[in-house]
Order: structure tokens, then sequence, then C-alpha cells
């Protein structure tokens, strides 16, 4: 049985709390041997996928988790000196917004966990996990036309049966691949497709994602708008019994993720209710009728409750600070995003 490592491939190793310290340090020892996983390693992606590490993800893991120890043990050296810290930015979070982003007190691995992802989000200019929490789903009414959404799925449809135009996945209710699945992905993003096929509705997301954030969160405020791209636009279609239910699952690594209902609820699907995790122990049940679209931190938690009849559709769009994404899937790193416009960019 493989060994599950936490997060992205940067965090390709295991988290333990150090003794007598913080819950912000993770035990790493910061030695290039120690940052090695073994390869053939399993580690769980932001969609709780099980993914292989090969030398190339072993690379960027090991740098990655260098500067995170670099940046732990600055950190320890500074508490040590000072001893108390007026900065807030060195202050651990309250505990109760700790054990809701780690998911239990009692599970130090997972907070220690978390506590090392969040290192990497300050460092990248991402709003921090457990800070995300608190914001909350912003819904806008009717964003798409009827005449939009028929437009729109049927020139899905249309193209969908074209080889190597998108990328497909078919995933079972617990969101692990397989064939057939109640849960299918079609990459509108693939090679631009979504660019070159539906123009207009790519100009009206990329104007809307700024609309929303600069009413609301303000995010994108300080931000080069030539460093910040899609790094995937899904089309998604959701059968019984099939849903996003893992438990705090939130889309790492992006900056806002929009969901578009291109299908209607009550008509042609059951259940499959958008949902949200909140601070104070409740869950959000937004709005979503056909036509709506909702927009979020995508640090949020989030899920979709399972389908129980019918057939859910969904357009989804992340918008994240790195390259275009032209690959055949959702890229877990900026690595792989370029890698693969340049594997697209040699196809014919």
């Amino acid at each position: 049985m493989s060994a599950l490592l936490p997060c992205e491939a940067a965090f390709a190793t295991s988290w333990s709390p150090i003794p007598g310290d913080s819950a912000w340090s993770p035990s790493v020892p910061c030695s290039p041997a120690a940052l090695q996983p073994p390869l053939g390693a399993a580690l769980l992606d932001s969609r709780g996928e099980e993914r292989r590490l090969g030398v190339q993800s072993l690379g960027a893991a090991a740098a990655s988790l260098a500067t995170v120890c670099g940046s732990v043990q600055v950190w320890r050296r500074r508490r040590r000196v000072e001893g108390r810290t007026s900065r807030r930015a060195r202050r651990p979070p309250p505990a109760s917004v700790l054990e809701f982003a780690s998911g239990s007190a009692s599970n130090p691995r997972a907070a220690a966990a978390r506590a090392a992802e969040e290192v990497l989000c300050r460092q990248s200019g991402l709003m921090a996990v457990e800070a995300a929490q608190g914001t909350r789903v912003v819904t806008l009414k009717n964003f798409l036309s009827e005449a939009e959404i028929e437009a729109l799925r049927s020139r899905v449809f249309e193209l969908q049966p074209q080889p190597l135009l998108f990328g497909r996945e078919d995933r079972n209710s617990r969101g692990e691949p397989e064939v057939p699945g109640c849960w299918h992905i079609t990459y509108l993003h693939t090679n631009g497709a979504f660019k070159q096929h539906f123009g207009e509705l790519y100009d009206k997301l990329w104007r809307a994602f700024f609309d929303v954030d600069s009413a609301h969160w303000g995010i994108l405020a300080n931000r080069d708008q030539s460093q910040l791209n899609f790094r995937t636009v899904e089309f998604q279609e959701y059968s019984a019994p099939g849903g996003l239910t893992a438990g705090r699952h939130y889309d790492a690594g992006s900056l806002i993720t929009l969901d578009i209902m291109v299908a209607d609820p009550g008509q042609d699907f059951e259940g499959g209710a958008f949902t949200t995790p909140e601070l104070d122990g409740s869950s959000s049940t937004p709005e979503f009728g056909k036509g709506d679209a909702l927009f979020f931190v995508s640090h949020k938690f989030h899920n979709v409750r399972p389908v129980t009849a019918g057939t859910r559709n969904v357009l989804v769009a992340e918008l994240w600070a790195g390259p275009s994404s032209r690959c055949e899937h959702r890229c877990e790193s900026q690595d792989c995003a370029l890698s693969g416009c340049e594997l697209a960019a040699a196809m014919p």
C-alpha cells in the first residue's frame, strides 16, 4: 500500500508538529536527501486524486520544500530572538480557525500540513486558506441568457466527438478516474479551443472575474493582468450519484473560481446542490438556477451534493497567476501548464 502525501507536489513529504513549537512549523529535515520522497510515491492532489511522483515532480517538490524550510527556520529564529512579536503576519491564526481549516484539532499532522501550505500560499501572494473561509460566495443571477446557454451547450455537444480537440475525463462518485463514470469533464481550454470556439463567452467571463473581485474582495487589484490567465475551463456533466463530496475541498493554487449553471435544476436533474461549509459550523447553499453564476475565492471549501436523477451541467473556470493552460487536463502546477503549452505549440 502506497503512502499518501498531503496536497500537491510541493508537499511531497510527511509533516508532523514540532514538540513545544507552534503548529506553523513543519518538522522537515532541510537537506536535499531528506526532501526526496521515493520514486513512485503517491500523493493526493487538490482534487483528492492519487498521483504518482516522477523525477520531474520530485525535483519540483524538493525546490518548493527547500523554500518552505528556509522560511520556517528564519521565522523560528526570529521567534527565539524576539520572544514575542507584535507583527500580525507572524502570529499563528486563532486556534478555532486552524481547527476548521485543518479538519480537526485532534489531527496534528493535518494541522501541520495545512500550516505548511499556508506558508506557500503567502509566498505566492495567494489568500490563505483560513482567511478564505471568511469570504462569501457571490451570485450573479441570470448571468447567461437562455440563448447563450443553448449556444454553449449545442456547440460543446457538437465539438465533443472530434478527436484530440478537447481533453476528456470520467470519474466515479468518489472523484476517482473511472470509465464509464458518473462525472464527465470536458476541458474546453485544451489547445486554446475555448477562446477559439467560444470567443464572446471567453471575453464575458474574463470581464466578470475582475468586476466581481473589484466589488467584493480586491484579490486582483495589485496584480499584473498580463500575468493572469484561465487555469482551466471545464464543461462538467454529473449523473447519479455524481458529486463533489471530498471534505474541505478547495481549488489550491487558483485565485477565483466561477461556476455557471447551464441546466435547469428540478427539471433536468435532482440533487446536486452547491454548498460551502462556514466558520460558524453552518452550511451555505446559495440559490443556483439556470443561467446563474457563482463566484468564490478559490481557497474556500466547497462541495456538490450527489445528483439523484438526471444530468447536472455546469461550466467551471478558474483564474490563476500562471500561464494560460493548453493541457488536456487541469494543470496541478505552473510547470505542467508551461510544458503543456510547449507541447501544444508543437502540434500541427
